[in-house]
């Protein structure tokens, strides 16, 4: 049941064009076009790859929750046996499927491209990303059932979304590896936090709050 939400969820994203171009084009711009604007010396950044995930979790996690509200089926779902984590692994994981190829797709050409820091890039690729992308969608589909205002959310995730990608443009390749190694550590301990986290939330407030 939970694999029939990620694909029901997946053939939704697929249906937004515009804003899979939006992210594919932002994407290619911070990661091909950005390095060489000035003062930025041809260096390609290391952290490019968590641009896509950044941007896709912000415009699809709304999408997500917001075709519950609209299409009256949250009511269907949630007489379902399923639980409520369930559910919400469900989304988390048709976001994060959806967007992670598009790293990769942007990921692959730098790596070829890349002078240098080329351990750091494969870490930041195939480990950091993928486990900052997947608690940063967590934290954006646990937000849409606690919280009742969607439209505050939306902003506040494009708020903190352009805020990190911003940074990520005027720090091209300042990393080391002892942060990329307490990224991965912290991101797993803050995964499974919020994996906890899910099961606390119960049908009746989910319903309460998305209706």
């Amino acid at each position: 049941m939970m694999r029939a939400i990620m694909w029901k969820e997946i053939r939704c994203f697929s249906r937004e064009k515009v804003k899979l171009i939006v992210i594919i084009l932002t994407s290619a711009f911070i990661t091909f076009v950005n390095p060489f604007l000035p003062g930025r010396n041809g260096t390609y950044s290391v952290i490019s790859p968590l641009v896509p995930m950044l941007l896709c979790a912000c415009l699809f996690s709304p999408i997500s929750f917001n075709t519950e509200r609209y299409s009256r089926t949250l009511g269907s779902l949630l007489a379902a046996p399923l639980s409520v984590k369930d559910i919400l692994l469900g989304k988390c994981f048709a976001i994060f499927l959806f967007s992670y190829p598009i790293s990769l797709l942007m990921g692959i050409p730098t790596m070829i491209l890349l002078r240098g820091d080329l351990i750091k890039f494969l870490l930041m690729l195939f480990i950091v990303t993928p486990i900052s992308g997947f608690v940063l969608i967590e934290l954006f589909c646990i937000a849409f059932v606690i919280v009742k205002n969607p439209l505050l959310l939306q902003y506040l995730e494009m708020f903190v979304t352009i805020g990190i990608v911003i940074s990520m443009m005027n720090n091209p390749a300042n990393i080391s590896t002892s942060t990329i190694i307490i990224f991965t550590l912290s991101g797993i301990a803050l995964a499974f936090l919020l994996y906890i986290l899910m099961g606390k939330i119960n049908k009746e407030k989910m319903m309460r709050i998305l209706l």
